[in-house]
């Protein structure tokens, strides 16, 4: 079958079994009109699907043929509202190549209520070579509609998802869905058994459910809490904005990467953002989310679209709105916000995706590539050293420097009756976070043991002044008069 044979053939299956229709001639733009063999329109209640047939070897026009197609759509979805979608055939009378699906997948296009889709029939083998990936939901009649030949396998790329779910080689995002759930039921758990709603904002609830408690959880060797921490969430809508958010990233990463590589992105994704927390965030508090891993996912959509093999898949996902977005609302709400936890997070993702690749796949039955292997053993070593450091700093066995692991250090001095190591690690930390009213109560403690009345008393009062109500300031005062008057230092703590 040659390309005027097709154009027949397609054009009359088009017509009698799919409802298309020849297309207005007054809205082709010129160039499609002169370059494509057939244009095809059908419209049904809130949707208009174009489908024009070119010739491959139209080849560097290819792309302004697809700039037409899409404004053409573009302005019947401003005239009626409607969702549109653009189908264009390219028509080869030679076998496909590697190379040449490679150059077709960058005519993709994705925006509001307009998408295209390039697929190639390749008339000598039968075959017909579906697009890979987002946008997803092209309705597979029309793979059959297209196809060369009546026996000619529908191209796996085009199958629909299932409803609400986006599919990879025709698979349900089993990590996706496993990952939301496993926060979700763990809140509901947590909800259970604490006595109710307001048992998942309990800080001593939380804890005993494996938050990160810092400097805690780094004197007390408790390093397994930098993982644990991701799975529980701080009140109901804390846990609907973090699932919502995995839900729809995770399905685009995990029809990039596969589940696999995923996991991997996620949980040193993970782990870096919490450490990166815990090393540079302000000392005693209690985190908790997936923020930070889902941070790590955005950070590997961003290395696909820089890096990717196709990464003009991404072309239109408006990864740089999400990002600024959410980074943005971290700057303003900087106070509730964990921003380290976030940004270490992004790069992580970033890092392990870089690290992980993508899998190797036959797009469509079309032709396969695979990198070198000075490349996947120069990923592999990168990945195993990745998934190493992260399991090492689980494991307690990577120091975490910072405010908070010098907290941990003047606490466990504290204890063991160091008092100046302690008082000279207390206002280090102080120092760097000024108003934190619960160190400054500490180091007053520990200003009352060594006799220092006057300093103690004058934090103690600061915080008065702050905190009226903070019984802790009072009950340092009536310690600090007690031993004053007895005319020796005094033992006690929070």
């Amino acid at each position: 079958m040659d390309l005027g044979g097709y154009v027949e053939a397609a054009g009359q299956r088009f017509g009698e079994f799919g409802g298309f229709a020849p297309a207005a001639p007054e809205a082709l733009p010129p160039m499609l009109a002169q370059w494509a063999g057939v244009v095809l329109d059908r419209e049904e209640p809130g949707l208009l699907t174009r489908v024009a047939v070119v010739p491959l070897g139209a080849g560097s026009l290819l792309p302004a043929l697809r700039d037409e197609l899409a404004a053409s759509l573009a302005a019947s979805a401003r005239a009626r509202g409607w969702e549109t979608l653009g189908l264009l055939l390219l028509v080869s009378e030679s076998a496909v190549t590697r190379e040449a699906y490679d150059r077709v997948q960058g005519l993709v296009y994705s925006a509001r209520r307009v998408r295209v889709v390039p697929w190639i029939v390749d008339l000598p083998r039968g075959r017909l070579y579906g697009h890979r990936g987002p946008p997803f939901g092209v309705d597979p009649d029309l793979a059959v509609l297209a196809a060369p030949s009546p026996d000619a396998p529908v191209p796996e790329a085009a199958a629909p998802p299932a409803p609400g779910l986006l599919r990879r080689r025709g698979t349900v995002p089993w990590l996706t869905v496993g990952l939301t759930a496993s926060i979700v039921l763990v809140w509901t758990a947590m909800t259970l058994l604490g006595g109710g709603l307001g048992a998942t904002e309990d800080s001593e609830t939380l804890y005993r459910w494996g938050a990160a408690l810092r400097p805690h959880l780094l004197a007390d060797g408790e390093y397994w809490r930098l993982l644990t921490a991701g799975f529980l969430h701080i009140g109901a809508a804390h846990l609907a904005m973090n699932a919502l958010s995995l839900w729809w990233v995770g399905q685009v990463v995990e029809a990039l990467f596969g589940p696999t590589r995923m996991l991997f992105i996620y949980l040193f994704a993970l782990v870096a953002g919490s450490a990166a927390s815990v090393m540079f965030g302000p000392p005693l508090v209690l985190s908790a989310g997936a923020s930070g891993a889902i941070f790590g996912l955005l950070g590997a959509l961003v290395w696909y679209r820089i890096a990717g093999p196709e990464r003009q898949r991404l072309q239109q996902v408006p990864l740089l709105v999400v990002l600024l977005l959410n980074l943005g609302y971290g700057l303003i709400a900087h106070e509730i916000v964990d921003n380290w936890n976030h940004v270490a997070g992004l790069a992580a993702g970033f890092l392990a995706a870089a690290a992980a690749g993508v899998p190797l796949t036959r797009p469509s039955g079309g032709p396969a590539s695979r990198p070198s292997p000075v490349v996947r053993g120069l990923r592999l070593a990168v990945a195993l050293a990745l998934a190493g450091l992260a399991a090492a700093t689980v494991a307690g066995a990577l120091p975490l420097p910072g405010p908070s692991q010098r907290l941990a250090t003047a606490l466990t001095a504290w204890h063991e009756g160091r008092l100046e190591e302690a008082a000279a690690g207390l206002e280090s930390v102080a120092a760097a976070y000024p108003g934190d009213t619960h160190l400054e109560l500490t180091l007053a403690w520990v200003y009352l043991e060594q006799g220092r009345f006057g300093e103690a008393r004058g934090l103690a009062e600061r915080v008065l002044a702050v905190e009226p109500q903070s019984a802790e300031a009072r009950r340092l005062l009536r310690a600090i008069e007690f031993f004053a008057g007895a005319g020796h230092g005094g033992r006690g703590s929070p």
